[in-house]
C-alpha cells in the first residue's frame, strides 16, 4: 500500500506538470479522495503500532535493534569473505528495499531476501546513520545533544561520532580490516584510476544520500521520481563493485519516511519543548494524540535534564510543528519511519541470465515539450530460438557526473530510473532531458547484465543540455 501511494504521488505530480487543465479539477478531486483514504488507513495503523510499543516496549529484541547492525551483520560477513561492500542508504524504507531487490534479481542468481531492523528513535539521520556504526556499549547508546537538546550523534568510546569522518574512523577501529568510505555520487563519477585507492579495501562503505536529500528538497513537486533514480543508481554501483572484486554485499538504511499530501495536518503540538516535525524531547506528555517514552527505556545512557528525559511522538502520521507543503518527512514512531530493510547477498556464484550480442539502431526524432526524443530498435545477433525477449541497458551521458539524464517517458519498454528494459525485435521511443554544467552531450546505452554485449550503443550526434537541474545535494549529514 505504501508503495502504491508513493508511485501514485510521483505519477500525480508528473501528470499535473505535463497535462492541460481540461480535467485537472476532476483529477484533483479523485486524488484528494484517494489520499484521504490512505491517510485514514495509515493513521489507524500508526495508532495500533504505538499502542503495541506502549505495552511491549519501544525497543525490540537485540537482533532487530539498529545499534547491533555491525555485530549482527557486518562482523560475521567480514569473517567469510575477502571483500565486503556495505551500503548506508539514507531513507531507504522497507518497501523500497523490496523494490530494489526486484531490480537486483537480474544480476543475482536468485532474488535476495529482505530482512529488517527497527530504526532507533527518533527516526532522523543524526540518530540512524550513527547508530549503524559500532557505538553501542553494554547494549546502551550514549546520545550527544546540542544546545537545543536535539541528538547530533553518539559517544563511541573515546570519540564522539557525529560526522562521516568520525563514523569512518570508528568503523575502521572495530572492523579489523582495511576500510574505505565513499559517497555514491563520487563512486559513480570517479575514474577507475581514482577509485583504486577505495576499491582495494577489504571493507568498503558506500553512503547513498539521494532519496533523503531529494525528498527534503521537495523534488517530487518537479515531477522527478527520485526514488526510481536512487534505486537504479544503487544497482549500477553494485555491478561496478562486482567488477572491482567485491563478492558480498549488505544494504541497509538509517530510517524510513512518510509522504505528505493535502491530507497531512500540521501544528498538532507545536508548543512542546525541543520539538521537531515528528518528535519532541523534554517532559512526559501522554494523551489521546501523544505518546512518550523515557530515554532510559530505549537504553539511552544520558545525563538527566531535571528528570525530563522523555521523547514524545505523535500517535498518528501528522506533524507536531507548523509546516506547510511537506511532501517528505520522518522522525516519528510509525512502521513507515522505523522499519528499515537489511539486504544481504553474494555474487560469487550468481547464475546470470543467458546473454548474447545485441545490435541497437538509435534514431533521433523531433523533440516534444522540451524533451529530446529517440527511437531504439533492438536486434539480437543470435539465432531466434536462443534469443532473449528483452535486454536491460542503462542510459548515461558521455560526461557522467557532469551531465545527468532525466527520463520523462518511454513507450514500448519499461524503466526503473535510468535503467531500461528494451524488447528485442521491437522499437521503443524514449523522451529525456540532459541537465548539467555543459552545453551539449552525447548519450550512451550500457549493458547492465554480465556477458551482454551491445553494438552501436552510442549515438554520434550531440544533444542540448539544460543547466538548471534540481541536482543531487553533495553534502553528507
Amino acid at each position: 500500500m505504501d508503495q502504491l501511494h508513493r508511485e501514485f504521488s510521483s505519477l500525480s505530480e508528473r501528470y499535473l506538470s505535463t497535462h492541460s487543465d481540461l480535467h485537472i479539477k476532476a483529477f484533483i478531486e479523485v486524488r484528494k479522495s484517494l489520499y484521504s483514504q490512505y491517510r485514514n488507513c495509515i493513521d489507524g495503523q500508526s495508532a495500533l503500532w504505538n499502542h503495541v510499543c506502549e505495552n511491549q516496549g519501544f525497543l525490540p529484541e537485540d537482533k532487530f535493534q539498529q545499534r547491533n547492525f555491525f555485530a549482527n551483520w557486518v562482523k560475521p560477513a567480514l569473517q567469510k569473505t575477502k571483500k565486503l561492500a556495505v551500503f548506508f542508504v539514507d531513507a531507504l524504507r522497507y518497501e523500497l528495499g523490496h523494490e530494489l531487490v526486484e531490480e537486483l534479481q537480474t544480476i543475482c542468481g536468485k532474488k535476495p531476501k529482505v530482512l529488517n531492523m527497527l530504526a532507533e528513535l527518533p527516526t532522523i539521520t543524526a540518530v540512524g546513520m550513527n547508530a549503524l556504526i559500532p557505538v553501542v556499549e553494554n547494549s546502551k547508546l550514549t546520545p550527544i545533544y546540542d544546545k537545543k537538546r536535539f541528538i547530533t550523534g553518539f559517544q563511541g568510546g573515546q570519540r564522539q561520532v557525529k560526522t562521516p569522518d568520525e563514523r569512518e574512523k570508528t568503523l575502521r577501529d572495530h572492523a579489523g580490516v582495511d576500510t574505505s568510505w565513499i559517497r555514491l555520487e563520487d563512486f559513480l563519477s570517479f575514474s577507475e584510476r581514482k577509485l583504486k585507492k577505495f576499491t582495494s579495501a577489504e571493507l568498503l562503505v558506500v553512503t547513498a544520500l539521494d532519496i533523503d536529500k531529494m525528498g527534503e528538497s521537495d523534488a517530487l513537486k518537479y515531477g522527478l521520481n527520485y526514488f526510481e533514480i536512487g534505486i537504479a543508481r544503487l544497482k549500477t554501483a553494485v555491478m561496478k563493485l562486482q567488477e572491482s572484486g567485491y563478492d558480498e554485499f549488505i544494504i541497509t538504511a538509517d530510517h524510513g519516511f512518510l509522504l505528505g499530501d493535502e491530507s497531512l495536518e500540521s501544528g498538532k503540538a507545536a508548543k512542546l519543548e525541543s520539538v521537531d516535525r515528528r518528535y519532541a524531547f523534554g517532559t512526559e506528555r501522554n494523551s489521546e494524540n501523544l505518546v512518550s517514552v523515557d530515554a532510559h527505556q530505549l537504553n539511552y545512557d544520558s545525563a538527566a535534564h531535571n528528570g525530563d528525559n522523555w521523547f514524545t511522538f505523535e500517535r498518528s502520521t501528522h506533524l507536531l510543528t507548523n509546516q506547510s507543503g511537506t511532501s517528505f518527512y520522518h522522525g516519528g514512531n510509525t512502521l513507515q519511519e522505523r522499519l528499515v530493510p537489511v539486504i544481504s547477498f553474494s555474487l560469487t556464484q550468481a547464475a546470470y541470465d543467458s546473454t548474447g550480442t545485441f545490435d541497437l539502431n538509435i534514431q533521433k526524432m523531433p523533440g516534444v515539450m522540451g524533451f529530446h526524443k529517440i527511437s531504439i530498435h533492438v536486434k539480437s545477433n543470435v539465432q531466434e530460438m536462443f534469443s532473449l525477449p528483452h535486454v536491460e541497458v542503462q542510459l548515461v551521458s558521455d560526461q557522467e557526473g557532469v551531465v545527468e539524464i532525466e527520463i520523462g517517458d518511454i513507450v514500448g519498454a519499461q524503466r526503473m530510473g535510468d535503467v531500461l528494459t528494451l524488447p528485442v525485435d521491437q522499437t521503443s521511443e524514449l523522451y529525456f532531458k540532459l541537465k548539467g554544467s555543459r552545453s551539449k552531450a552525447q548519450i550512451i546505452l550500457k549493458a547492465t547484465q554480465k556477458g551482454t554485449k551491445l553494438e552501436n550503443s552510442s549515438y554520434g550526434e550531440y544533444f542540448e543540455v539544460e543547466n538548471n537541474a534540481v541536482g543531487f545535494v553533495q553534502d553528507d549529514p
